[in-house]
């Protein structure tokens, strides 16, 4: 006897389909309702601002847009949130966060480092400036006034810089009006016995080609009568780079020294 197998028709559930049709309905899950999500505007703006941020070390102006960064992010950030997946773009919020609080940490600390670079150097440009006239060094005092290191000539060839000076009408006019400044003439007429001290700074100006310190130095001496006297000299000192050469930033004094009295005096 053969054994009786069971027909493969009888294997299927009973679900009143006749075998070899199809089902009523059929679904792979293509055809299944995807939720559409698009890129947040607001955090691709916040990104964009918090890569110009980073432009605040060229100038203090920019000192909104880190702020404006954070302000932007934190609202995207939001909105991302609250759109339960209709946004995406949490990364560049995220990413425009961090970049905007490292902008700012950055810059409140190298701005005050920066800036006290500054006047360190200026005080030291100043200092040598005094010094330049105590020691009666014209040449070098007057082109310290006017001009940054480039273009000074050589004023150690004494000889060969007042004729110079002279025959030229309007270097001598210059001149004329440097050694007629009172303070170069009392700086020259008191040599080292002048005692020159720095006394505060009194303004200063930070761009990105061209720095500006106003400083106040005393200058204390003796009359004939061995009474102390002491005196104010507003110096003003001007850093700049050199034009279409790679050089170091140069100094010069501008104007010309002039007397001046503190608000405390």
């Amino acid at each position: 006897m053969t054994e009786e197998r069971p027909s493969n028709h009888s294997l299927l559930p009973s679900s009143g389909l006749q075998p070899g049709s199809p089902p009523d309905s059929w679904s792979d899950g293509s055809d299944a309702e995807m939720p559409y999500s698009r890129l947040s505007i607001l955090a691709l703006t916040a990104f964009c601002v918090s890569l110009l941020s980073l432009l605040v070390f060229l100038t203090g102006w920019l000192a909104f847009l880190p702020f404006l960064a954070i302000l932007l992010a934190c609202v995207a950030l939001r909105s991302i949130h609250r759109a339960e997946g209709a946004l995406f773009g949490r990364a560049l919020g995220q990413t425009a966060l961090s970049l905007s609080i490292i902008a700012i940490v950055s810059f409140s600390v190298w701005r005050p480092l920066y800036q006290s670079g500054i006047r360190h150097e200026a005080d030291q440009f100043f200092r040598i400036w005094f010094q330049t006239i105590q020691d009666g060094n014209v040449p070098l005092g007057l082109e310290m006034q006017h001009y940054y290191y480039w273009g000074r000539g050589n004023h150690h060839l004494a000889e060969e810089w007042w004729p110079f000076q002279y025959n030229d009408e309007f270097r001598h006019a210059d001149l004329r009006s440097f050694l007629d400044n009172k303070i170069v003439r009392l700086l020259l007429a008191l040599g080292e016995k002048a005692d020159i001290r720095f006394y505060k700074t009194l303004s200063q100006t930070t761009q990105p080609s061209k720095n500006e310190v106003q400083s106040i130095y005393s200058v204390t001496y003796e009359d004939e009568a061995g009474a102390k006297k002491t005196f104010f000299v507003k110096m003003v000192g001007e850093k700049a780079y050199p034009e279409g050469a790679f050089r170091a930033a140069g100094w010069r004094l501008t104007p010309y020294p002039a007397f001046f009295v503190p608000e405390e005096f």
